[in-house]
Order: structure tokens, then C-alpha cells, then sequence
């Protein structure tokens, strides 16, 4: 009897470390398991691509956060919503070190299981996963917005809720200075001797775009110290603030600012051409990649200078665009076993009375119909 009880104990421990064996962290290069195929291209698209062997140990316990959309390939708002998720991770790939952009396929077998525990009931959905988030409960849901300012103003409401609980060190400073305090910065800076050759400092009226144009230049931390100053209206003394909101940049060894402007959204902000001597995105992009650390040996960098696939505007090239609407004989066959294999199982509680009657016309219902 005791020799069955270790041997017992003995495969549940060999079961558990195989388990763990065979769990995977994804990055951008990582191609999910499953049959089905996937919205966005591993390797290619700004996006990590998880599946069930690797959501567990990539989104959870990590330094930085995630955001992750569900979806299913054959729900056609999934595919008229991919080409805004891409832009929306286009838009913040230099966020890297903050958080991640990911996605995952639940109309994928194997994913179901995942997606379930998730708590997803609808597709599209996506969720904000904190740094060191342990389970689906530390999530937050994010509506998905076709607009990429709502989506980023909810992505960086997420961000600053999260950075004002815990103030992480190794984020960008996201709290706001005043006019005094900008002023005693900017001289204390100027009399440092640090990697800091610039300062670049953001003022706004309102709480909107500073945390943006914070997590924006947190790639060129190595040369630029920034910041944000909350401003009640517009300033002459001891700063030129003509707009709101409006960005001064100033070099060590100068009182005058090297740049100023209204500050309007670019995926760099014009100075950084000065700054790092480039003449494109794409030099800015790899310089500045070549400065980060990777967030762990898990993720290796891969090059920020690929091409991307161009984003499709869909209501000005209708025909282009075709393929995304487009729904197969198989996509409704995969919608139907989804429907009653997913969907009905996850009803809480017994199906009677009115929910029988209801699901005995809808499966009356897949039975006529008639797939041309």
C-alpha cells in the first residue's frame, strides 16, 4: 500500500513538472499552436500571439503589463475591428517596457478552455492586464473602439490608475509638476552631470495627453529627461506657454529652448528628429531600440525597422477589403458548433421552461437553414 501511494505521488509530481515543462512564454516571433488561423501575423504584426500552452506564463507575474484582445477569426467585428487593433498597437510599440499589446484566437479549440477561465462571453473583447497580475481578476476590460484615441485615452487611463497606486520606479514619472517645481527641475537639471542631454517638458490644461507624451519618449530615456506640468491657462513668465497643451525642449548648456510647439499627436514627436540626427521613423525606431533592454531573456528584441502591413481604410476602399467581410461556408459551420458547444454550455444554471423552448427553435432554426 505504501509503495502505491509514493508511486502515486511520484506521477503526480512527474505530471506537474511536465506540465510546466511544456509551458511557453510568447513574443513577437512566437507562432500559436491550433488549427484555426489567426488574425494578425507573428513576426510581422506588433502584436504577441498567445494561445493556451503560453497565455498563463507570458501575461501573468510579468514586469510589465498586457493588453490582450479575444477574439474569434470567423466573428466578422473581429475582422473589421483587427486592422484599428493593429494601428492601435502601431501606435504604442515604443511602450514596449510598459506594457505589451497581445491577442489570442478563442475560436481555436485548444484556446477555448483559456478563454473560458478568462471570463469571455463576447468577441471582440479585450482586457488590461497589470504588472504582476496573478489571475483574470486583476483585469481591467477595455471597450474596443474603432477610434485610435479612444483606445489609446483608455489604454493610458489604465496605465496612470495603475502607476498612482504603485508608483513604479523603473516607469516613466508620471506625476505632474507645477511652474515652481519646473523651474527648480530645469535649473537643477542644467547644473547635473548625467546621460540627460535633454529636457523636454509637456504643459496641459487638462489630464489628457501628458501620460502619452511621457510613455511616447520613454525610448529615448537615455538623452531625454521628461516631464508634464499641469497649467490652469496659458504662461509668459517664466515659461512661454502660448497653447495648451504645448511642449518646450531644452539642451544643457542653453536657456533658450532648442524647440517649441503646440504639442499635436505624432508617433515621434518632431524634436526626436533633432535629437537623435534622423531622418525617419524608422532611424528613430532603431536607434532607439538598440538603447532598451529587453524585458527578460523571454522576449528578444526583434527588428523595429520591418515593414508593416499597411492598414486598409475600409469605408474609402470597399472592394479592398472584401476578404475581411468575407464568411465561408466553413466560418458559419465553426459559428454554429461554437454556438452550441460554447456558448449554450456556459448558461448558468439548468436549461428549462422558456431557455429549452428558446434553444429548441434556435437549433430548429440551424437546421433549416440552407447553406448556398
Amino acid at each position: 500500500m505504501f509503495c502505491l501511494t509514493a508511486l502515486l505521488l511520484l506521477l503526480l509530481v512527474l505530471l506537474l513538472t511536465a506540465t510546466k515543462i511544456h509551458g511557453s512564454i510568447a513574443n513577437m516571433d512566437y507562432v500559436p499552436l491550433g488549427n484555426n488561423p489567426t488574425l494578425y501575423e507573428p513576426g510581422y504584426d506588433p502584436i504577441v500571439q498567445l494561445d493556451y500552452a503560453s497565455f498563463q506564463d507570458t501575461v501573468f507575474n510579468q514586469d510589465h503589463a498586457f493588453v490582450v484582445e479575444f477574439y474569434a477569426d470567423w466573428c466578422g467585428h473581429c475582422r473589421a475591428f483587427a486592422p484599428h487593433y493593429l494601428t492601435f498597437a502601431l501606435s504604442v510599440d515604443k511602450w514596449g517596457k510598459v506594457v505589451t499589446v497581445a491577442a489570442i484566437n478563442c475560436a481555436d479549440v485548444v484556446n477555448q478552455k483559456t478563454c473560458s477561465e478568462q471570463g469571455i462571453i463576447g468577441y471582440p473583447m479585450i482586457k488590461y492586464y497589470p504588472r504582476y497580475a496573478r489571475n483574470r481578476m486583476d483585469a481591467v476590460k477595455l471597450e474596443p473602439k474603432q477610434s485610435l484615441s479612444q483606445m489609446k485615452s483608455q489604454l493610458t487611463q489604465a496605465v496612470r490608475n495603475e502607476y498612482q497606486q504603485y508608483h513604479y520606479a523603473d516607469w516613466p514619472d508620471l506625476t505632474h509638476l507645477t511652474v515652481d517645481s519646473a523651474v527648480a527641475l530645469k535649473n537643477s537639471w542644467s547644473r547635473r552631470n548625467d546621460s540627460h542631454k535633454y529636457l523636454a517638458v509637456l504643459f496641459e490644461q487638462f489630464d489628457i495627453v501628458g501620460v502619452e507624451f511621457l510613455l511616447d519618449l520613454f525610448p529615448a530615456q537615455d538623452k531625454v529627461l521628461s516631464r508634464r506640468v499641469l497649467l490652469p491657462a496659458p504662461v509668459i513668465r517664466p515659461f512661454t506657454v502660448t497653447h495648451l497643451p504645448y511642449v518646450l525642449v531644452f539642451q544643457r548648456g542653453t536657456d533658450a529652448p532648442i524647440y517649441q510647439s503646440p504639442y499635436v499627436f505624432h508617433f515621434f514627436p518632431p524634436f526626436l528628429f533633432h535629437i537623435y540626427g534622423a531622418h525617419s521613423s524608422r532611424e528613430i525606431m532603431a536607434i532607439t531600440s538598440a538603447h532598451r533592454e529587453p524585458h527578460d531573456h523571454h522576449f528578444p528584441k526583434i527588428p523595429r525597422i520591418k515593414q508593416h502591413r499597411p492598414v486598409i481604410q475600409c469605408e474609402k476602399y470597399q472592394e479592398r477589403c472584401r476578404e475581411l467581410y468575407y464568411v465561408s461556408e466553413t466560418d458559419m459551420l465553426k459559428a454554429m458548433r461554437m454556438a452550441l458547444f460554447d456558448e449554450v454550455i456556459k448558461s448558468t444554471g439548468r436549461i428549462s421552461e422558456s431557455n429549452f423552448t428558446a434553444l429548441l427553435s434556435f437549433v430548429s432554426m440551424l437546421a433549416d437553414v440552407t447553406v448556398f
